[in-house]
């Protein structure tokens, strides 16, 4: 789940809140509601949120929600800014 930063700015129509914290919604799989399902690129992509712009493709915890196997060089980490900067 993508948490949401002050300054992003997504259609209302893909924001879940959890906890009182609005995030990325998620379809039932675990992907993310922007995420198109047929060619797995983001629909918003321009304007998505900056934890997805810090988040490097194609690392575990985006290959697990996408159905493929892991790269061993990567670590499965959950999509928050703290870990994004931990990782870092």
């Amino acid at each position: 789940m993508v948490q949401l930063r002050p300054g992003d700015h997504v259609p209302e129509t893909l924001v879940a809140e959890h906890d009182g914290v609005r995030c990325m919604d998620q379809r039932g799989n675990g992907a993310c509601v922007a995420l198109d399902p047929a060619t797995f690129l983001c629909t918003i992509y321009n304007a998505r949120p900056q934890t997805c712009r810090d988040f490097r493709r194609g690392e575990s915890l985006c290959r697990q929600i996408l159905g493929r196997p892991a790269s061993r060089r990567t670590i499965p980490m959950p999509i928050t800014p703290k870990n994004l900067r931990l990782a870092k």
